[in-house]
């Protein structure tokens, strides 16, 4: 899979070479416009209605905006900043507050938003390839350097005057547009099949919403404790259409449990809404020396316990894994019929499901004796039938996508130190 993934064209223009050849080193100073976009570091006030003033945590890799995370500020706030400096595709957002090291592709937008100080701008200047620098300020050698000017401990930084002092390896003019054009279009196909996932999840959510909780062309509606619902339709819990259980953690201290191929899921990891590997395996004898259980391709798995935002997490699998105690299991009693129902059903009521754990467990978990009792409307099977045929293509779609990612991320990563150090010359 991965030689398709990877064109021929990229695979042709690589060669590894063990002899030395010369780069130069610059400051990045020298080869870009490294901005501090808020300058004053007095935070301009907030308003209701403002414009989006978005700091590092704010902004995606990809360069997707969570304006509704943002602050808002007064338009003179953002005029400063749009007759201080510009934005273009190649612009790069580096995390310099906070967030140290995270890198970001800036983009200009259709909409107007500030940025603040906890990242600096970075815009190449004629002297470096725009692609090229976007992947060095990414690679081993930028981050490590950066990491040794860092002050502070609760909330590290880096000051912009050095940031402007890191070192940047040049190779030829030619070589930079060679190495950019190979890291980028990877990166590229990276985004796009990442942004059509978010849009079947965006479609599939529609299609369920218009279906199973406004009942679209549904006429004929009945009262019940749950309101109006369809003819026909049944109310009833989540025990009565699923085997419920969770798993459990072989022994920790115990090596020949662990490290031997077989998927192992904690609740941490239903922060990914598919979930196509694990962090951990286990071992034969770690299955059969614990109370682990075996999750199956198309369960849903919810997270029970965790840190944070984690307890309510709703995920679908697209493997077979086993599970532990925190995480529980969803399983359709007719094949998987119910699957792509219930996860799209609980996905949409995570506040619902964090509520339900504080009001039916003192320790803030979700057990599976609190998930039997929740109420779901199950349509007809006819039509449930007939969502599951307009959704499986979409699903289906997003695992492959998926399993492309996966190997892409695995392709980029294994490249960049390679042509960033030289290793590999192209």
């Amino acid at each position: 899979m991965k030689s398709k993934l990877i064109s021929k064209t990229i695979k042709q223009k690589i060669e590894i070479h063990n002899h030395n050849f010369k780069w130069k080193s610059v400051q990045l100073d020298q080869i870009a416009d490294v901005i501090d976009p808020h300058p004053s570091h007095r935070a301009p006030p907030e308003i209701s209605n403002g414009f989006p003033f978005a700091g590092i945590g704010d902004i995606m890799e990809d360069s997707t905006l969570k304006v509704e995370k943002c602050r808002k500020v007064g338009e003179e706030s953002i005029i400063q900043q749009e007759n201080a400096y510009k934005i273009d595709e190649y612009s790069i957002g580096f995390g310099r507050v906070g967030t140290v090291g995270k890198v970001v592709k800036l983009r200009k937008k259709g909409f107007r938003y500030g940025l603040s100080p906890t990242l600096s701008i970075i815009n190449a200047n004629e002297n470096i390839d725009k692609k090229f620098l976007y992947f060095f300020v990414k690679s081993q050698s930028f981050q490590q350097q950066v990491y040794q000017r860092i002050t502070g401990t609760t909330r590290p930084s880096i000051g912009i005057k050095e940031l402007r002092k890191i070192n940047i390896i040049l190779p030829s003019m030619k070589e930079q547009r060679k190495i950019g054009k190979i890291l980028w279009d990877i990166q590229e196909k990276f985004e796009s099949l990442n942004k059509q996932n978010k849009n079947l999840e965006k479609t599939i959510q529609i299609i369920f919403k218009s279906w199973c909780i406004d009942f679209e062309g549904q006429t004929q509606l009945e009262n019940s404790e749950l309101g109006k619902i369809p003819r026909g339709w049944k109310k009833q819990t989540l025990d009565d259409i699923c085997e419920i259980f969770s798993g459990g953690t072989p022994r920790t201290s115990n090596k020949k449990y662990w490290n031997e191929g077989i998927p192992w899921l904690s609740s941490g990891e239903t922060r990914n809404r598919f979930i196509i590997d694990t962090e951990r395996e286990i071992s034969q004898l770690g299955v059969k020396n614990s109370s682990t259980r075996l999750a199956k391709k198309f369960d849903v798995v919810i997270a029970s316990a965790g840190q944070g935002n984690t307890r309510g997490q709703v995920s679908l699998c697209f493997i077979d894994t086993y599970v532990n105690q925190s995480v529980v299991v969803l399983r359709s009693k007719i094949d998987f019929l119910y699957s792509y129902f219930v996860f799209c059903n609980l996905k949409s009521r995570y506040e619902e499901l964090r509520g339900l754990s504080d009001s039916h467990s003192s320790r803030g978990s979700l057990p599976k004796n609190v998930l039997v009792i929740v109420k779901i409307v199950v349509p007809e099977k006819s039509i449930l039938k007939k969502f599951n045929d307009v959704v499986k293509p979409m699903f289906e779609r997003i695992e492959k996508n998926l399993y492309e990612l996966s190997i892409l991320t695995k392709t980029l990563d294994s490249l960049l130190p390679k042509l960033m150090s030289g290793e590999i010359k192209v």
